[in-house]
């Protein structure tokens, strides 16, 4: 993940965030928003601080319900809904080395790697079993339509 200055800029409660983790420690975590209206859909990234040893997954279940009750008003709603609530209900992305510059070591990498790894498989599954959900419920209605 590559970030400009200008994207940064643009996080609000950034200098918030970076003085949560320098005195309490714990996480600056990216969660997805999803926001529809008709045909326009919106994915934002909205970041938020975890505590040392509060649970991310617990503190992306509000994101996930924000996506579920306002993401699925669009065609582009419809599909980046499951993902973004994949992406919440697994802890979000942890994006502290994005923005604190302090060294890691090669097993924390490691670490972080699984982890997006996981994350990633996570959401095409998520994906994959929608998709599948889909094409049997337009297929059991179209197969119930036919004439007998």
């Amino acid at each position: 993940m590559h970030w400009t200055w200008t994207e940064q800029a643009k996080i609000k409660n950034l200098p918030t965030l970076l003085e949560h983790v320098r005195l309490r420690g714990g996480s600056i975590v990216q969660y997805d928003h999803v926001v529809s209206a008709c045909i326009i859909g919106q994915r934002m990234p909205y970041y938020e601080w975890v505590g040392p040893g509060k649970s991310r997954p617990l503190a992306g279940v509000k994101h996930a319900a924000l996506c579920l009750v306002l993401g699925w008003w669009s065609l582009p709603g419809t599909l980046w809904t499951p993902m973004a609530i994949a992406h919440n209900l697994t802890g979000g992305v942890d994006a502290t080395d994005t923005f604190v510059v302090t060294p890691i070591s090669a097993t924390r990498r490691e670490a972080l790697l699984r982890e997006r790894a996981r994350q990633a498989l996570m959401a095409k599954v998520v994906v994959a079993l929608w998709v599948i959900g889909t094409v049997v419920a337009i297929w059991l209605s179209v197969r119930d339509d036919a004439p007998r």
